[in-house]
């Protein structure tokens, strides 16, 4: 456990190139077993424009609709799909046996 840990924060607002942006400090000090350590984070953070955020509200080219009974059928049945979903929740640690089973 360190000996002592210390957190100091110094911020303020200031406009650059016509937005305002937030100029912050982050200072963290930690000594342990009489080690000083201290790490200085300099933050320059400015909002995004409404204007300039855009997204596309469209679906890809190959979308499925899980909601059509027939095309998850067919999703069900192509084993590559089935083969990535398994390995997947494999990977993530989850067993679709247990689910299956009533």
């Amino acid at each position: 456990m360190p000996d002592a840990v210390s957190l100091k924060y110094t911020g303020q607002l200031e406009r650059k190139d016509g937005a305002d942006h937030l100029i912050a400090t982050v200072e963290i000090f930690v000594e342990a077993e009489g080690m000083p350590i201290t790490i200085t984070l300099g933050i320059d953070h400015r909002a995004i424009p409404e204007g300039s955020l855009t997204f596309r509200n469209e679906m890809a080219t190959d979308f499925v609709d899980m909601s059509d009974e027939d095309a998850l059928m067919e999703l069900m049945e192509d084993e590559t799909i089935m083969e990535n979903l398994m390995s997947a929740l494999s990977q993530l640690g989850l067993d679709l046996d247990e689910f299956m089973d009533d």
